[in-house]
């Protein structure tokens, strides 16, 4: 009986996000408008870097092979060996310092564009949401969510690092301790770890940032009930339609797979963030009124 009240709770809140998005058209097209900001200016700029990312890895690769003789084509103890002296090869330490200045730029430009649109995207999205007392001004929110922004994405780039150095190592090794072809779900699960604590952050509305940051990870733990049921559904549709602008014959139409992606993108970044923020807010409320409650009940026991 309380799965089907939580349920039914869950199915009412959806209604209201959507009613709310119907509404507000204008708060609407301004959060798709800095979301599709974002993802034309990120994609040019880092198109940019990564054509020299490309050329840097096609020289190391070329070097590589130069060293080894084929050291991917022929796992033994003499290539080992070799590539193990690459590490004196001016060549080799000049081309792999270039790869990481042009990787942390990268990260730099994600960062940046990140912040400048989204922060709005966010913001515009907070007052979509319709809470009553969202006292939250532009500036004092964007402050909030450029800080709250930089743990996030310093914990993503070092989970990039992280599981970039493993996948390439298992590459290499010839009994490595996790397969290769493990370290693509294991990068995934740990981004959808990382961001369910950001958007939380990103979806409180406290002053302070340290309350925001606290109130995320004590809303993802210990409090998890409150929020499991909307974190669960937009994991879920975002894996679906991720799936779906997979289908060969969509790829395969370009015109319609830009209008079909452009469509259920946007709409559900939009749909997603308003969700999350009356979750949070549901959450917060609850458990102000429950020392109320408490209070109350010691009173009439006291009576």
């Amino acid at each position: 009986m309380q799965i089907n009240k939580n349920l039914q709770k869950f199915a009412n809140l959806l209604k209201q996000v959507g009613v709310l998005i119907i509404k507000n058209p204008a708060l609407f097209f301004l959060v798709v408008l800095f979301d599709f900001i974002f993802v034309f200016v990120f994609s040019v700029t880092y198109g940019i870097v990564q054509l020299k990312m490309l050329d840097v890895i096609s020289r190391l690769f070329t070097l590589i092979g130069e060293e080894t003789g084929g050291l991917a084509y022929s796992l033994n103890a003499e290539n080992f060996s070799k590539a193990a002296s690459l590490a004196n090869n001016p060549q080799f330490n000049q081309l792999t310092g270039t790869l990481m200045k042009y990787v942390l730029i990268g990260f730099l430009v994600l960062f940046v564009c990140f912040v400048l649109f989204e922060s709005v995207a966010w913001f515009f999205s907070y007052r979509l949401s319709n809470n009553k007392d969202n006292k939250l001004g532009f500036f004092r929110y964007i402050k909030n969510f450029v800080v709250l922004t930089v743990p996030f994405m310093l914990a993503t780039d070092l989970w990039i690092l992280y599981c970039m150095q493993g996948f390439l190592s298992s590459g290499l090794s010839i009994a490595p301790l996790i397969p290769k072809g493990w370290w693509k779900f294991i990068f995934g699960i740990g981004i959808v770890v990382i961001w369910y604590f950001g958007i939380l952050a990103f979806s409180s509305e406290k002053k302070g940032i340290w309350a925001n940051f606290k109130q995320a990870f004590r809303l993802g733990t210990k409090q998890i009930n409150h929020v499991w049921i909307s974190a669960v559904f937009v994991i879920v549709v975002t894996i679906l339609i991720d799936l779906f602008l997979k289908v060969p014959w969509l790829v395969d139409a370009k015109v319609a797979y830009f209008i079909m992606g452009f469509i259920l993108l946007f709409l559900w970044f939009v749909y997603a963030r308003v969700l999350m923020f009356k979750t949070v807010k549901i959450a917060v409320d609850k458990n102000r009124q429950k020392p109320h409650a408490k209070m109350s009940v010691v009173s009439v026991k006291k009576k």
